[in-house]
């Protein structure tokens, strides 16, 4: 059955099919995005676009995020942008809401899980130096302080990472004591 032709046929119309289904999706949910009333359907819906790589549904969850005044609602649009975009393009998508205050640093957290879903491996100071400014900064709690020092594993061996995590080991949160031991 595999090896016949027909089958191959409708496995490629079946692919065809589903991708112009998605588009109508992506299209109906633009359309309707803006006169949706329910914040969780809103979150729905930017991420169903995180699915997309088109540059127009890019621009539309960039734009919906710099409009909206829901916390919620733009850190599930951090999210679909990681997901969007190139990974060398988040930092700038996503840097502007590093700080933005939220009830549980929920959008600072959604920027540190994009920053270092986009992290390729090779260092970049502008990453290393956003996470160590959430890692080390005043006034963050301690479960965003402790992902973003998760995220700071890659950079373990940067001394100025090293010589911050020996300072600042004496946290009294236990999972951000040990996230700064594994520094």
């Amino acid at each position: 059955l595999l090896n016949h032709p027909l089958y191959w046929h409708i496995l490629s119309e079946s692919d065809n099919l589903i991708a112009d289904g998605r588009r109508i999706l992506f299209d109906f949910i633009k359309s309707n995005y803006n006169t949706e009333p329910h914040s969780r359907v809103k979150r729905a819906m930017l991420t169903a676009l995180g699915k997309s790589n088109d540059k127009a549904d890019i621009d539309f969850v960039k734009n919906a995020i710099s409009n909206e005044t829901n916390e919620y609602i733009i850190s599930d649009g951090i999210k679909a942008l990681s997901e969007m975009l190139p990974k060398d393009e988040v930092y700038d998508a996503v840097m502007p809401y590093i700080f933005k205050p939220s009830h549980r640093w929920i959008i600072t957290q959604s920027v540190v899980i994009a920053l270092d879903s986009a992290d390729n491996g090779a260092p970049n100071n502008r990453t290393k130096d956003a996470l160590v400014s959430v890692a080390f900064g005043t006034d963050i709690e301690s479960r965003t302080r402790t992902k973003a020092l998760t995220a700071l594993l890659d950079y373990a061996a940067d001394p100025e990472v090293t010589e911050l995590a020996v300072r600042y080991v004496d946290y009294n949160f236990r999972e951000t004591k040990q996230a700064l031991i594994k520094l």
